[in-house]
């Protein structure tokens, strides 16, 4: 709905984030990007401009412009300056080698049901006087059926006779990999092996 509130493609092959959005974004970024002088070109104490206004189809194309016009690191270093809010958009690449990301321990590493071994973006938001911590990986397809349906009052045969009548399923890692396809669309990175940790017949059998 707003203009200039958007990833924009850089010179570099990148992509940026960038808000010149708010009254003062928008008086410091839009001389940047070529809108002209606040009060003359542009209102006076403007917050932004919707982008179906032609005014801001105008400052969208500029600044579409302006970032395919420079690099990531260009980008950031002119809007940081001017106090326009930005970020680069992180590929997998880009997160493992910001050392921001090491200091917070942002990075993790975990067992996982289905795939083993994993590494990733772990909890984003750290707080001193109630840290988080990740207990367990997700679960797979019905794993706490169980205990779910003895927390609703159902008893153990009333359970079992739901499994038995196929109203309820849970799923092994193999199932899980044999019925989402793991290998054949290619989830796996290292499918023999993947498949031989969870006791799944490689190549799969159909």
């Amino acid at each position: 709905m707003a203009c200039c509130f958007s990833f924009y493609d850089t010179k570099d092959g990148g992509s940026m984030f960038v808000a010149i959005a708010g009254q003062g974004p928008v008086s410091r970024g839009y001389p940047i990007i070529g809108m002209g002088k606040q009060g003359v070109d542009f209102p006076d104490k403007c917050t932004g401009i919707p982008l179906y206004d032609p005014l801001g189809q105008k400052a969208e194309r500029l600044l579409e412009k302006f970032c395919i016009e420079h690099t990531c690191d260009e980008l950031e270093e002119i809007f940081n300056k001017a106090g326009v809010p930005c970020q680069r958009a992180y590929g997998p690449e880009d997160i493992l080698k910001d050392p921001q990301f090491e200091a917070r321990e942002n990075l993790v590493e975990w067992e996982d049901q289905c795939f083993g071994k994993m590494k990733g973006i772990g909890i984003t938001n750290i707080f001193k006087k109630h840290p988080s911590q990740i207990v367990a990986a997700a679960p797979c397809f019905g794993e706490h059926n169980r205990e779910v349906m003895k927390d609703f009052g159902y008893t153990d045969e009333q359970i079992d006779a739901m499994y038995k009548s196929k109203e309820l399923a849970t799923w092994t890692p193999a199932d899980t990999a044999r019925n989402k396809l793991y290998v054949e669309w290619r989830f796996f990175w290292d499918p023999e092996n993947q498949c031989k940790r969870i006791g799944l017949p490689y190549p799969p059998q159909h």
